[in-house]
């Protein structure tokens, strides 16, 4: 996969761009972007150092990966505009809630290679979590081509299509609670007389520690929990207090209640 072009160069499209000029692939690729309006080309343009047109038709020519990252709604009339355009051995992906392989299918035709994946946005980062599958015309090498090139991005989960929803109300939406969570942690930090943005740095930084040792350790959530907790401390006393205001449950139904929206639920 040398040469990539994304269509829609919004947030994730961007995102998407930024962390793959960020990995080690980068060397490799030759990346292109199209969007909407010349001015928001021409922003893509400076910020990324990138070639990017309003010219979808243009911007596909020629690429080995078409990465497709508009909203749902405007799917079918991007698809059917470059359809005519892609290089015949080009695979697809597509990057929008909803929206079916079959769909996508439907608009490209049966031997049409079509990934779909769904990222979040600290992908521009290379901290991400994308969930990634294919039709049955995607080879398996370009799959694992497509899997090693997004590794660079995060972490890449190989799943079912019927688990997309799940996964864009657990990692998709829940960052919005973690956020929410760094906030509060901030608050209490700086009702305790801290400066805000030392509050702010310290929490954000402790988030970050107990989620790298959950992924670097592979132990249980509980398990590292017990290991922080003495007889009558304070960590202790942190969690029983967090007990009783619901943290938990309230962060389970949060989840529940997300992914049952990317549902249709």
């Amino acid at each position: 996969m040398k040469t990539i072009a994304v269509i829609g160069a919004g947030n994730m499209g961007q995102a998407l761009i930024a962390g793959l000029q960020s990995s080690d692939h980068q060397a490799q690729l030759e990346i292109k972007a199209a969007t909407a309006s010349q001015a928001s080309a021409d922003k893509v343009a400076q910020n990324l150092a990138i070639s990017c047109s309003t010219n979808n038709q243009t911007c596909v020519q020629g690429a080995d990966l078409v990465i497709v990252a508009v909203k749902p709604y405007l799917m079918d009339q991007v698809l059917d505009e470059i359809k005519n355009s892609l290089k015949a051995d080009a695979v697809i992906v597509t990057v929008a809630a909803g929206y079916s392989l079959e769909q996508a299918g439907a608009i490209l035709g049966d031997q049409a290679a079509i990934v779909r994946i769904m990222p979040n946005t600290a992908v521009k980062i290379g901290q991400g979590v994308i969930a990634m599958t294919a039709n049955d015309q995607v080879s398996a090498r370009d799959c694992q081509a497509i899997k090693d090139l997004f590794q660079g991005l995060g972490l890449v989960a190989e799943v079912h299509e019927d688990q997309f929803a799940t996964i864009t109300g657990l990692s998709g939406s829940s960052p919005t609670i973690v956020y929410m969570l760094i906030e509060a942690m901030s608050d209490a930090g700086c009702q305790q007389g801290l400066p805000r943005s030392q509050a702010q740095s310290l929490a954000a930084q402790t988030v970050l520690g107990a989620a790298a040792m959950v992924v670097e350790t592979g132990q249980h959530p509980g398990q590292l929990k017990d290991a922080v907790c003495s007889p009558a401390g304070t960590s202790i006393e942190c969690v029983r207090k967090a007990e009783e205001k619901g943290l938990r449950t309230a962060a389970m139904e949060a989840v529940i209640a997300a992914c049952q929206k990317a549902k249709g639920k």
